[in-house]
């Protein structure tokens, strides 16, 4: 990857997004130079021609807030992606609920998987281990 302040600033738009979907909250707010090295990082990790430095995230940041998406500023710290989705918390809590019900397998296999699906919880598995594979600061409170 080249240092040459190109490349696929979409991609990069979108891994700026996704980063604050699963590594942000009220409580872990991530800084505009944190989200530049996660997506530099993960630009190398898939061998795309990434290069985002703190003013791409701020642009992104200010994109993502012009179409809708709720980004919270908390001076001093950074900022976090408000969202209406569950916590991973929240998810398991519910998971645990519907396999302790009584109702049938077929009614929990699927309420589990809409469940799942709602949460996006099976395309990021590998994203959110790459996470706290990669950053020191990245705990499973973080996730």
């Amino acid at each position: 990857m080249s240092n040459n302040r190109k490349g696929n600033k979409k991609l990069s738009l979108l891994l700026v997004l996704r980063a604050l979907e699963l590594m942000s909250d009220d409580e872990h707010p991530i800084n505009q130079v944190t989200l530049a090295k996660m997506v530099n990082q993960l630009g190398e990790k898939f061998n795309n021609d990434l290069w985002c430095d703190r003013k791409t995230v701020g642009k992104h940041l200010k994109t993502l807030s012009a179409v809708g998406y709720k980004i919270v500023y908390i001076k001093g710290k950074g900022c976090y992606l408000e969202s209406n989705k569950f916590t991973r918390y929240e998810n398991e809590l519910l998971i645990k609920l519907i396999e302790d019900s009584s109702l049938n397998l077929e009614i929990k296999y699927n309420l589990m998987l809409k469940l799942n699906l709602l949460e996006n919880t099976i395309s990021t598995e590998k994203l959110v281990e790459y996470f706290k594979n990669n950053f020191d600061k990245v705990s499973d409170d973080n996730l």
